[in-house]
């Protein structure tokens, strides 16, 4: 079930690299769904480290529609960037809590920062003109969080 939270937003994606690592967490999490039916996995942990990948994978795709919105808002586009925002935090939150990790303080910052700009977008249906040196503070750490988590 939750390839197909992953699965929809491969569909929405623009960017290769982002596209291939989202298809390729849906595969990991069909893969694991099929080792936890057959009682294989033994580890809450790999369950963990696969989820906070894909969390982070999903960060910076949201983190990608936002730019693109950020870039050429349109009137009809500019409510998905607030709901992308809102969802690049969780995810980057989330993959957190996963990794067994708090995040630093500036990661915790772009999180707060990321939701303050969602609200702020979702609020006045408009793209603040401070919404594009925010969202490249908050690219660093998310960028900054995937090449960390890289082995």
């Amino acid at each position: 079930m939750a390839s197909l939270g992953v699965r929809s937003q491969v569909g929405r994606c623009r960017y290769e690299v982002v596209g291939t690592d989202l298809l390729n967490a849906e595969s990991d999490l069909e893969k694991l769904a099929e080792q936890l039916r057959a009682g294989t996995v033994k580890d809450v942990k790999t369950l963990d480290v696969k989820f906070a990948h894909i969390d982070r994978a999903l960060a910076h795709h949201h983190l990608l529609l936002v730019k693109a919105v950020i870039q050429r808002p349109r009137a009809d586009n500019i409510p998905t960037a607030a709901r992308d925002l809102d969802r690049l935090a969780y995810h980057f939150e989330r993959s957190f809590t996963y990794s067994g990790q708090k995040p630093s303080p500036e990661q915790a910052q772009a999180i707060a920062d990321a939701q303050k700009l969602s609200k702020e977008i979702e609020t006045t249906n408009a793209i603040p003109g401070t919404a594009g040196p925010a969202l490249a503070l908050i690219e660093k750490q998310v960028v900054a969080a995937e090449v960390a988590a890289t082995p």
